[in-house]
């Protein structure tokens, strides 16, 4: 399977960088997971903004928001992220960033721009989507070996239509870590209690050893 790349627009990769660790770790499973051609737990589209657009919304302590556009063949264009602070973010807030966004990604955008951002300020993301989140190189290896595991979850449960309750039962697990895992909560779980929680619904957890890519 193809891995689509991740492009980060200006300062979106910084935005990520400087949010806590629990919401750049789920941050990065969001992402990861829009990569393998999957949408996240919880996203919607941004209209307000324009076709195209849509964000990732991240529940921790508190409200965090990733803007992003998905549906250019190439690559996925992260805009912008940052803390939600209130119910409804205004429109000049949008007008902001929107205006200094590089003209590959405008086409989308209802904003007229007055000025231009440089199409080199457009940088590709590392294989692994930790690496740019500010983890170290052992920890990213760890959190996508876990969002491979979760991704692999989630799929078997969508594919026996378990509700909640059920799921818990199948994976003797309590319903909010249930939910927790639904929600894509990296940082609720271990390798470990993933891979017990495979083996519950009859997956058994192959590894592959490689050298790495210079």
């Amino acid at each position: 399977m193809t891995i689509k790349p991740i492009r980060w627009v200006g300062a979106a990769r910084e935005e990520i960088q400087s949010l806590p660790d629990d919401a750049r770790k789920e941050a990065g499973f969001a992402l990861w997971t829009l990569q393998q051609g999957a949408q996240p737990s919880d996203f919607k589209p941004m209209s307000i903004v324009g076709k195209g657009v849509e964000e990732i919304r991240i529940r921790t302590g508190n409200a965090y928001r990733i803007f992003y556009i998905a549906r250019f063949e190439e690559a996925i264009y992260v805009l912008h992220a940052f803390q939600k602070k209130t119910q409804k973010t205004a429109k000049k807030k949008y007008r902001n960033w929107t205006k200094t966004l590089p003209t590959v990604v405008t086409k989308s955008l209802k904003f007229k721009r007055t000025q231009t951002m440089s199409e080199n300020l457009i940088t590709q993301a590392a294989d692994n989507i930790f690496l740019d989140l500010g983890f170290s190189a052992e920890e990213a290896e760890n959190l996508l070996i876990r969002s491979q595991l979760i991704l692999a979850l989630q799929n078997q449960i969508k594919a026996r239509n378990w509700t909640i309750e059920q799921t818990a039962q199948h994976l003797q697990q309590s319903t909010d870590r249930i939910q927790a895992l639904t929600q894509g909560k990296i940082e609720k779980f271990s390798v470990d209690t993933l891979i017990a929680m495979l083996d519950r619904v009859g997956m058994t957890v192959k590894i592959e050893i490689c050298p790495k890519v210079a």
